[in-house]
């Protein structure tokens, strides 16, 4: 069509953005990997999340700093959505806090840790959501995610999530394991591979 070509490709014409309200999935999804960040640079360890106290006041604060941090950028934040974002993403890590203390112990290294890579020429900014030592198996790369991840996202000549098994490939160290941080409520779980089953 014509006219449609002239007004995409030459007057860049674009849909208009539907009024909404509240905080988009990934508004959302980056608040939840901000608070995330935040809290385990407090924690530190597995065994800081054996003081239920320690890990309440820990969650609180963290959530309380991301969206304080975050007024600014999301104007369209009432103060009552920022409340229910609060009570939303307390009780999202209150529930991942109780899958994590299921794990072999662990101490985290790194979080939203930031690395150049350059592949065959091709120069790459990576950013890692964690990475953790696991106690008696090595490091194992964490990547947070809180939409829907399919079943084999890293099957076949071009995966549909490739960053996990980049940072992989171009680590310091080789890790005995990298997987998906799934943050969908109900659906809290690890998603990925380990060269030992229990990892």
């Amino acid at each position: 069509c014509a006219f449609r070509a002239v007004a995409k490709h030459r007057l860049r014409a674009r849909p208009l953005v539907p009024a909404r309200v509240g905080l988009d999935a990934s508004e959302r999804g980056s608040l939840a990997h901000r608070c995330l960040a935040r809290l385990w640079q407090s924690l530190q360890t597995s065994r800081a999340l054996e003081s239920q106290p320690r890990v309440t006041t820990a969650i609180r604060t963290a959530v309380t700093t991301v969206l304080t941090e975050a007024a600014a950028e999301f104007p369209a934040m009432s103060p009552r959505l920022r409340d229910l974002e609060q009570q939303r993403l307390e009780s999202l890590l209150v529930s991942w806090i109780a899958l994590e203390r299921q794990r072999a112990p662990f101490h985290v290294i790194a979080t939203e840790q930031k690395s150049h890579i350059n592949i065959n020429g091709l120069e790459l900014d990576v950013k890692a959501d964690r990475v953790d030592e696991v106690e008696g198996f090595g490091r194992m790369i964490v990547d947070y995610k809180t939409g829907i991840v399919g079943r084999k996202p890293w099957e076949g000549d071009r995966p549909a999530e490739p960053q996990l098994p980049l940072y992989a490939c171009t680590a310091d160290q080789p890790p005995a394991g990298i997987a998906f941080a799934l943050l969908k409520a109900g659906k809290l779980a690890y998603q990925g591979v380990a060269t030992q089953r229990d990892l």
